[in-house]
């Protein structure tokens, strides 16, 4: 409460203990874990009425409906739950997935919703190294990643291209032209 986060208006973060407690912060508010688990997606909960939690996102509802039936601590277990909470789409839907394991100190990640291939790493040695990391770097291109990169770059050069014209009239007649072509 002390500190101003609404630079972080369209962001989350979750932050848990070895004890299994969490907390998201949502913008300028958060939200504490009350059960067995914390589900987060695209949505404040701090801003939406629990009782629409799952009118609002289908992705909370797979996971839900998965962790309500009981809770394994597997990492196969996270992998499926991951699984039925991604997102796909047009502009990639989930980048990159990743699961904790507080007591052996483990991150399991996991790049664009490919749940078949599982880079381990070493807490502790990801800690030491302190190095900014390419996500992608760590893994192999998948067909479907390689389509994905390649399309957002060009959507980035069309905007910067776009972002250059001195007018939207500029812009149009442009398109008018090439239209006629």
């Amino acid at each position: 409460k002390e500190y101003d986060l609404s630079f972080m208006e369209n962001a989350q973060l979750m932050f848990v203990d070895r004890t299994g407690a969490s907390l998201v912060v949502e913008g300028d508010d958060y939200v504490h874990s009350t059960g067995d688990y914390h589900i987060t997606t695209n949505f404040y909960q701090s801003s939406t009425p629990k009782s629409d939690f799952h009118k609002v996102c289908h992705r909370y509802v797979a996971g839900d409906k998965i962790m309500s039936k009981g809770l394994e601590y597997s990492i196969e277990y996270g992998e499926s739950v991951l699984a039925a909470m991604h997102q796909e789409g047009f502009w990639g839907g989930t980048q990159y997935s990743n699961i904790y394991d507080l007591e052996e100190k483990k991150v399991y990640l996991y790049l664009f919703h490919n749940y078949e291939e599982r880079l381990e790493l070493s807490l502790e040695e990801i800690l030491k190294k302190g190095k900014k990391v390419q996500l992608k770097d760590l893994f192999k291109d998948t067909e479907e990643y390689v389509a994905y990169a390649k399309a957002y770059d060009r959507s980035k050069e069309i905007c910067h291209t776009l972002a250059d014209y001195p007018s939207l009239d500029a812009l149009n007649q442009d398109l008018k032209e090439l239209e006629s072509i």
